[in-house]
């Protein structure tokens, strides 16, 4: 199954039509796999072999990881470097509140966010950053050893077990009347009844 736009569709778990107890939201706001009790573990599975597809990680599974765990928890009060090439103090790990934040793949290297912990102002910073010496001499040396063990295990893949065991991808029928449309140069969905002459 794949996980798609939760918005405008029925109320059903995506795997049986069963009537869903809960908005559940497996991979973000609006966006991922509707299940009912019996197709949880299911909804997670395919959730993250689509992550794994993506080249994306939950903030809160990387903190959990065994091996990258203690890089991203240690990634509080780090210093990175800016866009204008100073290297300032301050920024902590973006774990989200009630949505988690994405680590992902692009341009070349994993991007992580962070947020300024005085100015709540947030930047994506490449994983190799805190490779740099620059940035490397400003925080504990710890973190500037990790980067290639992180990046390693990112690169393997933190959802490879749930991508590999699933079935071929399965997308979801859209409901009658609902079709694609561009605001704003965002995909939406939106509702056209029939007209009254269409049969």
């Amino acid at each position: 199954m794949n996980p798609c736009s939760l918005v405008m569709r029925k109320a059903v778990c995506f795997y049986c039509g069963k009537e869903q107890e809960a908005d559940e939201r497996t991979i973000g706001h609006h966006f991922g796999i509707r299940y009912c009790s019996d197709h949880k573990a299911d909804a997670k599975r395919d959730s993250n072999a689509y992550l794994h597809r993506t080249k994306r990680v939950r903030a809160s599974d990387a903190l959990k990881h065994d091996v990258i765990g203690p890089f991203f928890q240690a990634l509080s009060h780090v210093h990175i470097r800016r866009s204008s090439g100073v290297v300032e103090g301050g920024w902590r790990f973006q774990k989200g509140f009630v949505i988690d934040t994405m680590i992902h793949w692009s341009k070349g290297d994993w991007i992580i966010p962070m947020t300024h912990d005085a100015s709540e102002t947030i930047k994506s910073v490449p994983l190799s950053m805190f490779a740099e010496e620059a940035v490397r001499n400003k925080n504990d040396t710890r973190i500037g050893d990790l980067v290639d063990t992180v990046r390693s295990v990112l690169e393997e893949g933190v959802y490879k077990s749930d991508s590999e065991s699933t079935t071929p991808v399965q997308e979801v029928l859209e409901s009658e009347n609902i079709h694609l449309c561009y605001s704003n140069g965002l995909v939406g969905r939106v509702f056209i009844p029939k007209s009254q002459t269409e049969n």
